[in-house]
Formats: C-alpha cells, structure tokens, sequence
C-alpha cells in the first residue's frame, strides 16, 4: 500500500503527535479540499494520484494545522518545516 508505506516512512516509527481533522489540502493547480479524517485525507490523495499520474509537485496541507501530543495537549503548527521539526523530535 503505497500511501501507507510514505506515512510510516515520514514518521520514522511511532509519532508522538495525530492530526486533528478536519483539515485542508491544496493541490498543485491551487484547488484545496477538505478532509474529515484520515481516510478522506488518504482518499484525496489517491484520486489525485490515480487522475495525475505524471505530476512532480504534490498535494500539501494547508497550515496552520493543529496536532494533539501524546500527553493530549494541542499545538498548532505553522509550516512544513515546523511540522518536521515536531517528527524530529519524536525520535528523540
């Protein structure tokens, strides 16, 4: 399954943190659409993939989103780079 093998691979392990839904996507022609949870999140994407087969950008998430930590707190996070900054430190 490859979206299942990207996200364990971006996560290297157990993440510390889940997304809270919903939350948004953009796509590369700049649409964006919204997704519930994580399976209409995975569905999105696929149907992206299936209807885009060729495209070298992908699909992002739209921030600021917002994460619950293991101790059940929320915390926003405001960019690509800040959100691999928090799967970073759950290696730690």
């Amino acid at each position: 399954h490859i979206l299942k093998r990207h996200h364990q691979r971006g996560d290297m392990g157990k993440p510390c943190f889940k997304l809270v839904f919903p939350l948004s996507i953009e796509f590369p022609d700049g649409t964006t659409a919204e997704a519930a949870d994580h399976k209409a999140l995975h569905q999105l994407i696929r149907n992206w993939r299936k209807d885009n087969p060729g495209a070298e950008e992908r699909p992002a998430l739209v921030f600021p989103i917002k994460v619950t930590l293991e101790d059940g707190t929320e915390q926003t996070v405001n960019s690509k780079e800040d959100l691999q900054a928090l799967k970073e430190s759950c290696k730690s």
